[in-house]
């Protein structure tokens, strides 16, 4: 039988699945037919970004989620980029799948509210964001001197310093290791690039 055929029925199978709103078993099927068959791979993630978005939906996730955006202080020009690749995806025109027209409306949405800025600051206000700190530019490390090694106990002592094992987490706590809802953001973006 061809990867064709395969395929087509695996299109078919995972159809089955969103149509009974099975969005995570459409996600699977996919996913495994585009293991099968690599070549076949454009056609099947423009499957897998209809469904995503319609389990990303189903899951509350915010706007900024289904778009596949990390952070709530995004620039305007990183929302719109995202959106262009989001909506050429699940285009109806583009994508044969039962779920594209669906998910086309929710991107859509989520880029109108995200790119009025008036709206936007509704919007987070209405989910409790605050807009995250930008992340500082690295400066460039000045050349340092090189230390010369001192001969043992030429020193201070150490001794007063408090040393040995440090206690606590380190700020990681809850889910694995994780503070705050990191854990949630790691698990949004990994659903966009990895196995479920």
């Amino acid at each position: 039988m061809s990867d064709t055929c395969t395929f087509e029925r695996s299109v078919e199978t995972s159809e089955s699945y969103f149509k009974l709103n099975q969005f995570t078993n459409a996600i699977r099927a996919m996913k495994a037919a585009k293991k099968r068959s690599p070549e076949l791979s454009p056609a099947a993630d423009r499957y897998l970004a209809a469904y995503k978005v319609h389990y990303a939906v189903r899951a509350e996730a915010s706007w900024y989620k289904l778009l596949g955006i990390e952070y709530t202080n995004a620039s305007p020009d990183d929302i719109k980029k995202q959106y262009k690749k989001m909506a050429l995806a699940l285009h109806p025109d583009k994508n044969g799948s039962a779920a594209a027209e669906g998910a086309f409306k929710y991107v859509s949405n989520a880029y109108e509210v995200l790119s009025d800025e008036a709206k936007r600051q509704a919007y987070n206000r209405q989910m409790g964001f605050r807009a995250r700190p930008s992340k500082p530019k690295k400066q460039p490390k000045a050349p340092q001197a090189k230390k010369e090694r001192q001969p043992a106990g030429s020193g201070p002592s150490h001794s007063s310093q408090g040393g040995g094992k440090r206690r606590g987490g380190g700020g990681q706590t809850g889910r694995g290791g994780y503070s705050g809802w990191a854990w949630w953001d790691d698990r949004w973006h990994s659903m966009w690039s990895s196995d479920f």
